[in-house]
C-alpha cells in the first residue's frame, strides 16, 4: 500500500515537499498570527495570502523586466556583431599590445561565418530565454492543478500541521528523545540552507543588479537574476557573469566602471566560496562537501526545491546513523 501511495502521490512529490518547506519557514508568523485571532482558519488563510503574494508578485514583475532586457540585450549585442566593433577602446601607444588583441579578435568577428554562428547562437539563447521566461509567467495560472494543491497543503499544514507531526511520532518506532532530535535537526537543516542558499544568492544577485547599473552594464536585473541561478551551480557560479564584464570595461578604458564591477566580483566570491559554506555548514552541523553533494543531487531529481530537500535528506540519514551507533545495534545478528 506504501507503494502505491507512492506512485499515486509521485506527480505532486514536488508540490509536496514545496508545500512542507514554505509552511515551516511561515509558520512561525501563522503562530504569532492564531495566538491573536484565535482563529485556525482564518490565520492560516492569511497566510496563504501572504505566501501567493510574496512568491507571485515579485516574480511577475521581475520575470517581466528580465524578458524585456533580454529582448533589447540581444539586439545590443547583434548590433556590435554586425558592426565588427565588440570594444569601444580608443588605441593608443602605451597600449600596444591590448591594441593588437582587439584588433586579433574584432577581425575574427568581422568573418562572415563567424559572424552567422554567433548571432545565431545569441538568437537561440535569448529566445530561449525570453520564451522560458513567458512560459514560465503564463505556467503560473496554467498549472492549476499544482498551484492548488501547494495551496490547500501551505492551508492544512499550517492549521494541522503540529498535530500531524504528534500522530507521526506516534507511528515512529524510535524513542521520544530520537524523534525530537531527528525533528530538531530538519529544522537546523532547513535554517541553514535557506540563509546559506536562498538569502545570500538573493543579495548576490540585488548587489549586482545595483553594481552593474552603476557601472552601466546594459540589462542589470537580467544579470541579476543569472547571478541568482548560477550562485545554486557548484565551481562555476557568479565568476561567469562579472569576469566578462569587467574585462569588456577594462578593454573600453572605463576604469570606473571596471572597479565597481570588481568590487561586486569580490563580494561575490566571498559570499559563495567563504559564507555561504560557513553558515550552512556551522549552522546544519554537517560538513559542507555533503551539503555541497545534497544540494546538486537535489537540484538534479526534485528541481529547484531539491536544493533544499537534498541537504535535509542528507543530515536526516547522518542523523539516523549516529542514532544507530548510540544505540550499539549490531551489524549482524
Amino acid at each position: 500500500m506504501l507503494v502505491l501511495v507512492f506512485f499515486i502521490l509521485r506527480p505532486f512529490m514536488t508540490a509536496i515537499l514545496f508545500s512542507i518547506v514554505v509552511t515551516y519557514i511561515f509558520y512561525p508568523f501563522y503562530r504569532f498570527l492564531n495566538k491573536r485571532l484565535k482563529n485556525k482558519n482564518l490565520s492560516a488563510l492569511i497566510v496563504v495570502i501572504l505566501v501567493i503574494l510574496v512568491i507571485t508578485l515579485p516574480l511577475f514583475f521581475t520575470l517581466n523586466a528580465v524578458s524585456r532586457e533580454a529582448r533589447i540585450n540581444y539586439l545590443l549585442i547583434k548590433q556590435k556583431i554586425t558592426s565588427g566593433k565588440i570594444f569601444d577602446v580608443q588605441c593608443k601607444a602605451s597600449d600596444a599590445q591590448l591594441c593588437k588583441l582587439i584588433t586579433s579578435v574584432e577581425g575574427i568577428m568581422q568573418d562572415p561565418h563567424t559572424r552567422y554562428y554567433l548571432e545565431t547562437g545569441i538568437q537561440r539563447i535569448t529566445e530561449y530565454l525570453v520564451n522560458n521566461t513567458s512560459n514560465f509567467l503564463l505556467s503560473i495560472p496554467l498549472t492549476v492543478l499544482n498551484f492548488f494543491v501547494v495551496i490547500l497543503l501551505i492551508f492544512y499544514l499550517s492549521r494541522d500541521g503540529e498535530s500531524l507531526l504528534n500522530k507521526f511520532m506516534d507511528l515512529s518506532p524510535l524513542r521520544r528523545g530520537h524523534q525530537l532530535r531527528i525533528i530538531g535537526k530538519f529544522k537546523e537543516v532547513i535554517r541553514a540552507v535557506v540563509y546559506g542558499h536562498i538569502i545570500i544568492a538573493i543579495i548576490g544577485g540585488i548587489i549586482t543588479v545595483i553594481g552593474f547599473y552603476l557601472a552601466n552594464v546594459a540589462a542589470p536585473i537580467l544579470w541579476g537574476l543569472v547571478v541568482i541561478l548560477l550562485a545554486f551551480i557548484p565551481f562555476i557560479g557568479p565568476p561567469v557573469v562579472w569576469i566578462p564584464a569587467f574585462l569588456i570595461k577594462i578593454s573600453e578604458g572605463a576604469n570606473l566602471q571596471a572597479t565597481i564591477i570588481l568590487i561586486v566580483g569580490v563580494i561575490l566570491m566571498f559570499t559563495d566560496y567563504f559564507l555561504k559554506p560557513k553558515v550552512v555548514g556551522d549552522r546544519a552541523k554537517i560538513h559542507p562537501v555533503l551539503v555541497l553533494f545534497g544540494a546538486i543531487g537535489g537540484l538534479m531529481i526534485f528541481g529547484f526545491i531539491g536544493v533544499l530537500v537534498g541537504p535535509v535528506v542528507i543530515a536526516l540519514l547522518v542523523t539516523l546513523l549516529q542514532i544507530y551507533k548510540e544505540e550499539h545495534i549490531p551489524l549482524v545478528s
